[in-house]
């Protein structure tokens, strides 16, 4: 298994609890980037890369599709910060995308 030094986080979900944690954590942890978010609100996608912009962190890039960020292959993680409804078929689907 590799070692990295930098995990590559996709992060899906960014209302209150997803900004949240953008802020009081993963923004503030060198070793992580996050080079794409997703929501079904662009205001929401905005308001979590002014988050990033806080902390000199580039801004990620945004989709509407959780599906996307799933299938990105640089990807190490995937985050779920959205609501519950349809959280177990993207687990399951980023589990076989091997994330």
């Amino acid at each position: 298994m590799e070692i990295k030094s930098v995990i590559r986080i996709g992060y899906i979900g960014c209302g209150a609890r997803g900004q949240g944690v953008l802020k009081e954590c993963l923004a503030q942890m060198r070793d992580v980037e996050i080079p794409v978010i997703c929501d079904l609100s662009r205001d929401r996608m905005d308001a979590a890369n002014a988050i990033l912009a806080s902390f000199d962190r580039p801004a990620a890039a945004m989709t509407e599709d959780w599906r996307t960020v799933i299938a990105d292959p640089t990807l190490d993680a995937v985050f779920f910060m959205n609501g519950w409804e349809n959280r177990a078929a993207m687990a399951a689907a980023a589990m076989r995308a091997g994330k």
